[in-house]
């Protein structure tokens, strides 16, 4: 894998810390956390490159979608998913504003990259809870479903969607799906 990214693009470092047999998008997202809070990397504000503009550490977070429910939408989405995330304005961003950028943000029921695939900021993945299951996120954001759907319960808040599907509110395993767009800082960049 790393030699086909360095074809599609050359300034990308590629990490793998382990194999897991069973693992959910937690393990890898906590990696991910823990690389940007380290102090061991260039930090949060920025370097300048040659030309002296600024760049901001940037990682990318990329997954085999549809390992779970493998079905045949599932290899062109997932290719389309990587290929915007490892575009080169996602990587570099012409104004270095967004701090998240993926394919799509979706900000209909809350802040997130359907499918899961981004670009983001270290600066930017620092202020996140960490992704850790049964840890401070996840308690936060069962918490705040759960006084939604009590508002919704007593009509005091109401909402447009005809049904219930768990991604829509990041109930269980799509809280990670979630977790990148949780900060109330987020600055999202789209390609589509």
């Amino acid at each position: 894998i790393q030699q086909s990214l360095s074809s599609i693009t050359p300034s990308i470092g590629l990490s793998t810390d382990a194999d897991y047999n069973n693992a959910t998008e937690s393990v890898t997202l906590t990696s991910l956390h823990e690389f940007c809070s380290s102090h061991d990397h260039d930090d949060d504000s920025s370097h300048h490159t040659n030309n002296g503009t600024s760049t901001s550490t940037r990682v990318a977070y990329l997954h085999s979608k549809g390992s779970f429910h493998a079905h045949e939408k599932q290899r062109p989405w997932r290719r389309e998913l990587t290929a915007s995330s490892l575009h080169p304005n996602c990587i570099n961003p012409p104004d270095d504003a967004c701090d998240v950028c993926g394919a799509q943000h979706y900000t209909v029921w809350g802040s997130m990259f359907p499918g899961n695939m981004w670009t983001a900021k270290c600066s930017y993945v620092r202020k996140l809870l960490p992704p850790v299951e049964g840890g401070e996120y996840e308690i936060r954001r069962e918490a705040s479903i759960g006084e939604f759907f009590l508002l919704r319960a007593e009509g005091v808040l109401q909402n447009t969607l005809a049904f219930h599907q768990d991604v829509f509110y990041g109930l269980d395993r799509y809280q990670w799906e979630h977790w990148v767009g949780s900060h109330p800082s987020l600055v999202p960049c789209e390609l589509h």
